[in-house]
């Protein structure tokens, strides 16, 4: 319970209704004579965000729905219930602009009130409050009337002043906080690609080849000609240390593609479940989403995954395609669809070996210039993947490889998850703040 006085937000602000325009009207191209309309979208909590604009005539607009300095622009219907009520202030100037019907504003009567209010509408009071009145079935309402008759927070102005004062203090802590970890998710993004990069060139263990000549030496079969360096989709793009040698992926393990989708499988005595690029990310299996269709028993076999199996994406988005992950016996008895592509390591082949190499090829765009374009979608192609340069090193610096990449791997998405968590508890404190402010008297 607050231990402020409140008053009615009738009292504090009026309460502005959008715009409201004939589709017909609105275009994406502003001129003189058209005016930009803010819209649901384009509200984030304390923010406007000026993409993605329409355009509509002056003549549709009144005067006193174009936005002031002061106003606070709020999300009064939408079909997400994380949209609506987001509140964004105006606080720059900002272009000749109006608000949408979707859209309403709270104008505050007094010029003194307007940083008291801009900062409840971001608090956790407002938010649970939102939670009660907003309503709907499939889209989600909020009535201007419930604004007007909201029982709102209010010390006296020379208090608000010094509440404020301190609420922006500590909030610029936070903020100055969360710009010192900004820039640690890319770099660690760039440490796991160096670390990929660094194991399937043959940097990770250099010192360890130097200690270890005797298990340098790669076996004579892999190192006569291949016929693999006769493919346009062979292209070395590193030397290697002596003792490896460049491979196809075809030698290196069985490529095949998945099983393809149709009607004739969709009922059966023997369905299954498979995986599909929906469920495979880089070093992840998705098991949340998991569709069945029918396998007889000699399908089955083929095209059900072991331990140890990679799956890459077959068909993508130019920047994902080939995106790997290991199957790991997440779900038993699982086969996969032909929007992926299986390869199964061979014995001279440590499977997290050849995931590390495929991670960097995903990385560092190898896949996206062996793939092929269908429409939209980057097709990898099992065929020339199976083409593909594999870098192999003697079995046993792949498991030193291994090691130490994982090692390093796992270092790097600790460090990345505690940016996260850090990043989770700088919102905490700044709601906890807010929730704080808005209860009661700061001592």
């Amino acid at each position: 319970m607050c231990s402020w006085p409140t008053a009615k937000g009738g009292d504090l602000y009026e309460f502005v209704r959008g715009v409201t325009f004939p589709k017909d009207v609105a275009s994406t191209t502003s001129s003189c004579t058209r005016i930009g309309i803010l819209r649901a979208g384009n509200l984030e909590w304390g923010r406007i965000l000026l993409d993605d604009l329409v355009y509509v005539p002056s003549e549709y607009v009144k005067s006193e729905q174009m936005l002031r300095p002061g106003d606070l622009v709020l999300a009064m219907s939408s079909g997400s219930a994380t949209v609506v009520g987001k509140a964004a202030p105006v606080t720059n100037p900002l272009p000749s602009m109006a608000f949408g019907a979707f859209c309403g504003v709270i104008r505050p009567k007094r010029e003194e009130h307007v940083p008291w209010l801009t900062w409840y509408f971001q608090s956790p009071l407002y938010r649970s409050w939102l939670r009660e009145v907003s309503s709907g079935t499939n889209i989600n309402n909020l009535k201007g009337s419930s604004f007007l008759e909201l029982e709102i927070p209010l010390p006296p102005v020379e208090e608000q002043r010094r509440i404020i004062g301190r609420l922006v203090e500590m909030m610029e802590r936070t903020r100055r906080a969360r710009a010192a970890l900004s820039g640690i998710p890319q770099e660690g993004q760039s440490l796991i690609t160096n670390i990929l990069y660094s194991a399937v060139s043959g940097d990770l263990t250099r010192d360890w080849r130097l200690q270890h000549p005797g298990h340098s030496v790669a076996p004579r079969r892999l190192t006569q000609a291949s016929t693999s360096h006769e493919s346009e989709y062979f292209r070395p793009a590193w030397e290697l240390p002596s003792s490896w040698v460049f491979i196809s992926a075809r030698e290196a393990g069985e490529v095949q593609l998945g099983r393809q989708r149709a009607p004739k499988y969709h009922l059966g005595e023997n369905m299954r479940p498979y995986l599909r690029t929906a469920n495979v990310f880089e070093d992840r299996i998705d098991t949340s989403d998991v569709l069945s269709m029918q396998f007889g028993d000699k399908d089955f076999e083929t095209y059900r995954l072991k331990h140890g199996d990679i799956l890459l994406n077959e068909g993508q988005s130019r920047e994902l395609v080939g995106r790997p992950a290991m199957y790991r016996g997440e779900l038993p008895d699982v086969c996969f669809q032909n929007t992926l592509v299986r390869f199964r390591s061979s014995e001279d082949v440590i499977p997290e070996y050849a995931l590390l190499v495929f991670r960097y090829y995903l990385r560092s765009g190898r896949f996206q210039r062996l793939a092929q374009w269908s429409t939209n979608i980057a097709h990898l192609g099992a065929g020339r993947f199976a083409q593909i340069e594999f870098p192999l090193p003697p079995m046993a610096e792949q498991k030193e490889i291994v090691s130490r990449a994982h090692g390093q791997l796992d270092k790097t998405h600790t460090l990345l998850r505690s940016v996260s968590e850090l990043g989770r508890e700088l919102t905490l404190l700044e709601s906890s703040v807010l929730k704080t402010v808005f209860q009661g008297p700061l001592p």
